[in-house]
């Protein structure tokens, strides 16, 4: 299977979403910043699927999540967020987590505005 088999063509490529869900992690991590491209809009169809394909490998990605989180991008990052993190114990490397806690302990203010804030304190804990 080629790599642009695997990434989407456009938002609801659910053929791709089918090839992906049959890949192990060493045929996606090549295409892994094209995938959480994909995040950036969570309302696109395929965001949910790729969040789902994705999240069995955040400590594997975690250099990847932490460029996301690092940047100016605050709807991908409430995106990526809400797809990748949870409560149930997705594994991240300490520099990735370092920073979910700081933005819910000190927060920016356009972390706030964005609600970036709001969805890493949910994600991470279940409370509001």
């Amino acid at each position: 299977m080629g790599k642009s088999e695997l990434i989407p063509s456009h938002k609801d490529d659910q053929v791709a979403m089918k090839k992906l869900r049959e890949c192990s992690f060493e045929q996606i991590e090549p295409i892994a910043n094209e995938l959480l491209g994909w995040l950036q809009d969570g309302h696109w169809p395929v965001a949910g699927p790729i969040g789902e394909i994705l999240k069995p490998y955040t400590l594997e990605l975690s250099p990847q999540i932490m460029n996301i989180l690092k940047g100016n991008d605050y709807e991908w990052k409430y995106f990526l967020i809400n797809r990748l993190v949870n409560q149930t114990g997705n594994k991240f490397s300490e520099e990735v987590l370092e920073e979910l806690n700081r933005i819910v302990e000190k927060p920016t203010e356009v972390e706030i505005s964005t609600e970036v804030h709001w969805i890493t304190k949910f994600m991470l804990t279940g409370n509001e």
